[in-house]
């Protein structure tokens, strides 16, 4: 009887503290970007890339970095 009563008081004491733990802290989600802002910062990136000789992993590195700074 003893555990039945333990258990019961330790099942109760979850639900009741259930709601203090709740994370209601979630991120803004980022402004969406229409296409043709989206293509203008892509060619921006390209020209860089190009003003810089890039080629292949180099230059696909430096374009989604230049993507996530803009």
């Amino acid at each position: 009887m003893k555990i039945f009563a333990i258990a019961a008081a330790l099942a109760l004491g979850t639900f009741i503290s259930a709601p203090v733990y709740a994370d209601d802290t979630t991120p803004a989600a980022a402004p969406k970007m229409d296409a043709a802002a989206r293509q203008a910062r892509d060619a921006e990136c390209s020209k860089e890339a190009d003003a810089q000789n890039l080629h292949f992993k180099l230059r696909k590195k430096f374009r989604e970095e230049c993507k996530r700074r803009k």
